[in-house]
């Protein structure tokens, strides 16, 4: 599927907010307290597949400042049925603070993420494709060798790095790289020009983590073309999007890929990523 500009505006917006149910915590008189969807709602949760969830918690219709140091879900299917039950660690400091639920969605359809917050029970709707509808790759698939800018072949990208200082992610073109034994820990994300309050530092978290990890080549990957060319405006209906982002087929970002030396993408990140669980994932991809 070949995505325009208006798609992937719409799918980085493609939150799923206010989808969920929210009542008056005991003992905060008129509180209320909801569950933020951090993951794209247009095609993106396959069914059959271990998928990734991040929940946030909003308050009164913003962004919570605390919560819980965990939370169990239920994952419920159409009939009500319990299909499972996680307890999910927080991860990142308030206002960035997420559940990163995993489950696995058995067929397509409408599932319910049920929490309880002070005696309260609240739900998060979520909805599983069929694998042949899900936009781009996701765990288990392989990872073609898609061609990403470097300085000497910037593939018509105007700013392959909008980091101020620049990220030095970007000396291998990933094309090259992708099957050969390298493990890559590959970002599609703008720091200039993200959209969203949840997209967070998470170029400066890699930047930060990857010494740690020697074994594994990060590259970095900007998600529009010609920013220069429409003076900053990712809102001009003349920008487009990086060749390498059409290729990935995302319509959202940040998105972080941990690929293993086959060439397997072994997880995939997106949304939020805080740096706690960045570096669970990295020390996950070093040990496969």
């Amino acid at each position: 599927m070949t995505l325009d500009r208006r798609t992937f505006l719409l799918g980085a917006g493609a939150l799923v907010l206010g989808a969920c149910t929210g009542s008056d915590s005991p003992g905060t008189s008129g509180s209320t307290t909801e569950l933020q969807a951090l993951f794209s709602s247009n095609r993106a949760v396959a069914a059959g597949r271990r998928e990734r969830l991040p929940i946030g918690l909003l308050s009164n219709g913003t962004t919570s400042v605390s919560g819980p140091p965990e939370l169990t879900f239920e994952i419920r299917d159409g009939s009500g049925a319990t299909i499972e039950t996680v307890t999910v660690a927080a991860y990142g400091d308030a206002p960035r603070l997420y559940y990163p639920v995993r489950t696995t969605l058995p067929e397509p359809g409408i599932f319910e993420l049920v929490t309880d917050i002070d005696g309260t029970e609240i739900v998060q709707f979520v909805q599983a494709f069929d694998r042949s509808e899900v936009l781009g790759l996701g765990a288990g698939d392989s990872l073609p060798a898609i061609a990403s800018p470097t300085p000497s072949n910037t593939l018509g990208v105007e700013r392959i790095c909008t980091r101020f200082e620049g990220c030095g992610f970007h000396e291998t073109d990933l094309a090259t790289v992708v099957g050969s034994g390298q493990k890559l820990a590959v970002l599609v994300a703008t720091p200039a020009f993200c959209q969203t309050f949840w997209c967070g530092p998470i170029l400066e978290d890699l930047i930060d983590a990857v010494p740690d990890h020697p074994d594994v080549l990060p590259i970095h990957v900007e998600v529009y073309a010609n920013t220069d060319t429409v003076n900053g405006n990712i809102a001009d209906p003349a920008i487009e999007l990086a060749p390498t982002v059409l290729d990935l087929g995302l319509d959202f970002e940040p998105s972080l890929y941990l690929v293993d030396g086959d060439g397997s993408i072994i997880d995939r990140y997106d949304h939020t990523l805080a740096a706690g669980e960045l570096a669970e994932a990295l020390a996950r991809l070093s040990a496969a």
